[in-house]
């Protein structure tokens, strides 16, 4: 990716390890929900998996999401119904948000 007005340099911590970046800045706030999602499975596995090492249990995620990808793209239904629960969940986000804010 070339460097323009459109990319920006942002630091990512993905389980202890910081990564720097170059990433579109439009795509900023999808991406760190992405590695937010990442973190908490890298912290599940470790729990459920006290044994495993943090290398060990990114690679089981990489394989998790990898495999996801797979079924969906295999499967372009599949992909229609988890875009149709993503966007359920966000909007069940936004109601408890809005309650709240009403409840002030």
């Amino acid at each position: 990716m070339e460097a323009n007005d459109d990319t920006k340099k942002i630091t990512v911590l993905i389980g202890e390890k910081s990564y720097m970046l170059r990433i579109s800045a439009r795509h900023e706030k999808e991406f760190r929900r992405t590695v937010g999602e990442i973190n908490e499975k890298i912290n599940d596995f470790q729990v459920a998996h006290p044994q495993v090492t943090q290398q060990d249990c990114m690679a089981m995620i990489l394989l998790t999401y990898a495999a996801d990808l797979k079924r969906l793209q295999n499967n372009p239904s599949l992909a229609l119904q988890q875009e149709r629960e993503d966007f359920a969940a966000d909007l069940a986000r936004i109601d408890v948000l809005l309650d709240n804010l009403l409840a002030e």
